[in-house]
């Protein structure tokens, strides 16, 4: 992990609740230049950034 990916992991933690290993997946995609992510975890949808995006994938179609 590098230490930019640490800084903003520890932001999205304070900013949204994300447990760490949750925010440290963000800050990896974040940092990596993605504009968003697919997850079927909920809690990601505490994630709001005007430059990133969260998709709730649902198992079986819309």
């Amino acid at each position: 992990m590098t230490t930019p990916i640490s800084i903003a992991a520890a932001r999205l933690r304070a900013l949204h609740g994300l447990r760490t290993p949750d925010a440290i997946h963000a800050a990896t995609a974040v940092e990596g230049g993605a504009t968003g992510m697919i997850t079927n975890d909920k809690h990601f949808l505490k994630l709001v950034e005007s430059d990133f995006d969260v998709w709730l994938f649902k198992k079986g179609g819309p």
